[in-house]
């Protein structure tokens, strides 16, 4: 029991990593995007725009897989 508890933390750790690298992305589309608004940019907002939905996604999707075997 103890290996499969030290597994799984191991596992939830990697996933915490994950999702903070996915999220920093998603703060840096931000950053971006306020610049480009700032600037007038609209071709730039756009495809930030669908960027950031992309990157939204992404983390969703990793959130609804890989939380649960969480659960089990």
């Amino acid at each position: 029991m103890h290996k499969q508890l030290e597994k799984q933390l191991t596992a939830l750790e990697q996933l915490l990593q994950d999702l903070t690298l996915a999220h920093g992305r998603l703060l840096e589309l931000l950053n971006e995007k306020r610049t480009a608004l700032s600037q007038a940019k609209h071709d730039v907002m756009a495809k930030l725009v669908t960027q950031e939905n992309d990157q939204i996604k992404v983390i969703s999707e990793m959130e609804k897989s890989d939380y649960r075997w969480l659960l089990m």
